[in-house]
Order: C-alpha cells, then sequence, then structure tokens
C-alpha cells in the first residue's frame, strides 16, 4: 500500500514535528538517561534527530536492544525507545526483572513507536514489572527520505496484514495521511484500488469529519491520493530490477535510504555508508537511468570534474585561489568522492550479474504472462 507525492513542499516540516515531539518526551524526562534503541529504528532516527540533538537533550549513552542481552549498566533513568511488539516487551521485562533481582533501581519509560498497543501492555503486566514503567508513545510515521519520497518504514505490514490478517497498523497508515493533510490541507480526490486502501479510506474519512472546522485542514496543495493494495500485484516485486538504484537495492540492500559499501567498492578495509538522495548530484542524475547507460555518465562526469579541478593551475593571484578553494573545492572533492563510490558499484554489480544470467532471466520474466494464460485455457 503506497501513496506518492510530487514536488512535496513540507517534508522538512514533517521531519520538524516528529523531531520536536521526540525532543519534548525526552526534556520531560528530567535529568540523565539512558537510551536503548530497537534495531529497527536506528536508520529512521538518524533521518529525523542526531546525536547531537540526543546530547542536548542529556542522553548519557546509546544501546542498540539485544534480545540476548539480559541486563544493561547504565546510568538511574533509562528510555526505550521501540516498536510495539511482544517479544520486544519480554526483552524489557527481563531488564527490569534482573535490574530488580540485583537490588538496581532505576526509572523506566518506554517510547512506542508510532503507537502504544494494548497487547503490549498485557505482556509487561503478564512480566510483573507494569508498576515499574512509564509508557509514551511517538507518532513517527512517515520518514523524510528525500524531497518527494515519504516512508512508514514498516517492514512488518506485510506478514500483519496479509498473512496473520490482523488490522494493527491500518491506524497508523491513517493517521500519516492526515498528518500531510494537517499541513496541506484536505485532499479532494483519493481513489483506491484494495481492501486495505478502503479500510484506510474510510478510517481517515471517519478521524478527518471531527477535525474539518480546524484551520490547519483549509488549504489545499495536493490534488491526488491513490492508494493501492499490495496484493493487487505481487510478480512485480520479484523482477528484475534495470535501473541503477534498482541494481543497489538488489546487490548491496538500501535500507532506510542509506546504503553501505564495503572493501569490494571503497578499496578499504572499513565500510562506507552512504545515504542515497537527490542531495547526491551523481547520484540523482543516474539513479533512474537503465543500468547499461550508467557507465557512460559516469565516465563523462570524471572527466568533467578532472577539467574543473584542474582549473587550479590557471588561477593566476592568491584571490583567484582562495576563491576557488571557498567556492569549488569542497563541492568538487565530494562529487570526486561519490563518483568513486558509483563507479565502484558498477563494478561490482556487473561481476556479480553475467550477461547471459541477466538474460535468461528477462527472458523467464517476459514468459510469465504467457504461462499464466495458458494455465488459465
Amino acid at each position: 500500500m503506497a501513496g506518492s507525492t510530487t514536488n512535496f513542499p513540507n517534508v522538512q516540516r514533517i521531519r520538524d514535528m516528529v523531531r520536536n515531539d521526540l525532543a519534548s518526551l525526552l526534556d520531560s524526562f528530567k535529568g540523565k538517561k539512558d537510551l536503548v534503541l530497537d534495531t529497527e529504528l536506528m536508520k529512521p532516527l538518524d533521518r529525523v534527530a542526531g546525536a547531537t540533538m540526543l546530547k542536548q537533550r542529556h542522553v548519557d549513552k546509546i544501546f542498540k536492544l539485544d534480545p540476548t542481552q539480559k541486563s544493561i549498566h547504565g546510568c538511574k533513568q533509562r528510555v526505550y525507545l521501540v516498536r510495539p511488539q511482544m517479544t520486544t516487551m519480554k526483552v524489557i521485562a527481563d531488564h527490569v526483572n534482573s535490574d530488580r533481582s540485583s537490588n538496581i533501581k532505576r526509572e523506566y519509560r518506554i517510547i512506542m513507536v508510532p503507537r502504544k498497543l494494548h497487547v503490549c501492555e498485557m505482556i509487561l503486566e503478564h512480566e510483573g514489572v507494569m508498576g515499574y514503567i512509564m509508557i509514551h508513545e511517538l507518532q513517527m510515521d512517515l520518514i523524510p527520505l528525500d524531497r518527494d519520497i515519504l516512508s512508514l518504514e514498516l517492514p512488518q505490514f506485510f506478514r500483519s496484514f496479509y498473512l496473520d490478517s490482523e488490522h494493527t497498523w491500518i491506524q497508523t497508515i491513517a493517521k500519516s495521511l492526515i498528518n500531510i493533510q494537517a499541513l496541506c490541507g484536505i485532499i479532494p480526490n483519493v481513489y483506491g484500488i484494495g481492501k486495505g486502501s478502503k479500510m484506510v479510506n474510510d478510517l481517515m474519512k471517519n478521524i478527518l469529519g471531527e477535525k474539518l472546522s480546524g484551520p490547519d485542514y483549509s488549504k489545499c496543495d495536493i490534488g491526488n491520493l491513490i492508494l493501492i493494495d499490495r496484493d493487487v500485484d505481487f510478480v512485480t516485486p520479484f523482477c528484475s530490477q534495470l535501473t541503477y538504484e534498482g541494481l543497489l537495492d538488489d546487490t548491496f540492500g538500501i535500507s532506510c535510504g542509506y546504503i553501505e559499501f564495503g572493501k569490494d567498492v571503497t578499496g578499504k578495509d572499513q565500510s562506507t555508508k552512504l545515504l542515497l538522495s537527490s542531495e547526491d548530484q551523481i547520484f540523482d542524475e543516474v539513479r533512474n537511468r537503465n543500468f547499461s547507460n550508467v557507465f557512460e555518465y559516469l565516465s563523462s562526469k570524471a572527466k568533467s570534474l578532472q577539467t574543473e579541478f584542474d582549473q587550479r593551475h590557471g588561477l593566476e593571484s592568491v584571490g583567484d585561489m582562495k576563491d576557488f578553494v571557498a567556492t569549488k573545492l569542497r563541492g568538487l572533492k565530494a562529487q570526486k568522492a561519490a563518483l568513486s563510490h558509483h563507479i565502484g558499484a558498477c563494478e561490482v554489480i556487473l561481476g556479480k550479474k553475467t550477461k547471459g544470467e541477466v538474460e535468461e532471466y528477462l527472458q523467464t520474466e517476459h514468459n510469465v504472462p504467457k504461462i499464466n494464460i495458458q494455465l488459465i485455457c
């Protein structure tokens, strides 16, 4: 189920809303505190709040929630920022019970993202720790990944909705769309395909019906919203991707807009994590190109960058050199580093996908509709 926007004007405002809500929560927990992060939330949190902001809110240490770790040593106040999952609640309960058995007194707070669920409270009650924990929620739903891409980053939604027939996250989707309309006004035209889309739209209209009198809903910056259930087309996600961005995801994996390149790309022992977005001029230029056309662009870009670097040799005065360093050099170095990474990534992709394998896969995929027709007949 997905919706998209073009040239969405309030991406920064959405990021600021989440950051400000998180800051207010942390500020309300007076004094020094440790933060324990659900691994699923580490990258989404990077997109809305950096380490500096957390330190300003007196976060002393940041731990990764590890199911195999029965206890964590830290200060007297601990905040868990987690998804509302039963297994996670059991891990937190183990931490609390471990502290109690060692006569360690702490204050425990759980911030559930994007909302708290009653079943989680039941688990904490069953484990005997509910009386030692304060529960909060943070509506960190839509994460801005780029200037025109927002993502719920809910990998568990597919299994929950389509396999387990649970509707837990329908409310989260509806509320995220309502948040957009609080910024941009009521979307006049909503189109949908599938049962889930209808459920989201119905719930969204019911909630909006109570808010239409509010001043924030008077404008209208978005003309159309399209909701599409994933089960309308299960085949497409399994087909070979031919764009550069698609092959990056197939080969290295893209998570919350981040990609990690190892030694095979960087040539260094230490891996490099990059943020893939339109701010990377080279990536923005090639992300949607067919992979066969990417090397041609990267080659011409390398020559162009070299020409710009060589300009410094023709500078005649100290002032010209100073101006070059102040206005161009840093940007050129950043582009050179990005170009090196993208060329290295292309070489790895080519090494893993021989021409024969690609042609065989594509031929099989092209024959899928024919096979379906024959089976129906």
